[in-house]
Parts: C-alpha cells; structure tokens; sequence
C-alpha cells in the first residue's frame, strides 16, 4: 500500500483530505500511507476522529452513516474552504 501510495502521489494534482476514525483498524497505517504520499509530491492531509460506532467495522464505514456527519461535516468544510470551494450545509 506505501508503493500504492507514493505512485498516487507522483501523479496527483488535487489536494485529498482522508478521514478515519480512531477505532478504525486502519488508522495505525494511515499515517505512513499519507507520508509516502506527500513525500512523493502528492497534498494530502490527515484528520483522525475520535471513536466511531460500536465495532471496527462500524469505525470503517461511518463516513457513510447519518449519525456521523456532525463528526467529519466540520473538518470536510474547512477543507473545502481551504481551496475556495462551497461548503457543505
């Protein structure tokens, strides 16, 4: 996944905002994904969340469930501020 990621970063031309939970079992690899990212030229920048959901698999999938959106919503805004664009309501 680090040669994965340092490839996308070569290549990348638009800044990626990558969100994980705490409790997600990916979080602990994440950071060395985005590194080798960024050292590859890539923008990328990390927010960890604190817990979400019940279980590893809930943490995974919880940018896609209802109850999460208060969560990652201010950190998507700023993001997204960040490169002059609209925020989400």
């Amino acid at each position: 996944m680090v040669a994965a990621y340092r490839s996308f970063g070569q290549r990348s031309v638009i800044p990626v905002l990558t969100v994980y939970a705490e409790n997600d079992p990916r979080t602990v690899r994440v950071e060395s994904w985005r590194k080798a990212y960024t050292e590859a030229g890539g923008n990328a920048k990390r927010v960890v969340l604190p817990r979400q959901g019940k279980s590893a698999k809930q943490a995974h999938g919880f940018f896609y469930k209802s109850w999460s959106t208060e969560a990652w919503k201010p950190h998507f805004n700023e993001f997204l501020s960040s490169l002059d664009l609209p925020k989400l309501r």
